[in-house]
């Protein structure tokens, strides 16, 4: 795949995330989540193609290539992202209404390691929308 594919998948998603923000406010916290890690995944992938001429398919290899190669910043949002994506997934279905308020907080910190991670790919060169930011 071509770093522009990766790009054009997170604008994707995002467009995706903002639509469904504005129409379910309230709801699908763990939707939310899910997108904004997997926007966040695409960006990396463009990032590393792009910039170091890597391609990765493991959320292993993708986690250790960013490490290496980002700002710390960046592979913790990256990273905290990764673990809200399977938290907002797999834990907390004892009781729904704590499940939802966890998820919608969480929901919160996401946009802004989404909106980081947006930032660092754009200073880095590249192509990102400007109609993206802010989330």
């Amino acid at each position: 795949m071509t770093s522009k594919k990766y790009l054009d998948q997170a604008h994707h998603n995002i467009q995706f995330l903002k639509e469904l923000d504005a129409k379910q406010s309230e709801n699908f916290f763990d939707w939310k989540i899910t997108v904004c890690f997997y926007a966040a995944l695409h960006l990396m992938k463009a990032l590393l193609l792009e910039k170091y001429n890597v391609e990765i398919n493991s959320h292993k290899d993708i986690k250790e290539e960013i490490f290496n190669r980002v700002k710390r910043e960046c592979f913790s949002s990256y990273r905290n992202l990764y673990r809200s994506c399977h938290d907002a997934r797999y834990d907390g279905f004892e009781s729904d209404e704590v499940f939802i308020e966890s998820n919608r907080r969480e929901y919160i910190e996401c946009k802004l390691r989404l909106e980081y991670i947006l930032k660092y790919c754009k200073g880095k060169g590249l192509n990102i929308d400007n109609s993206l930011l802010p989330l």
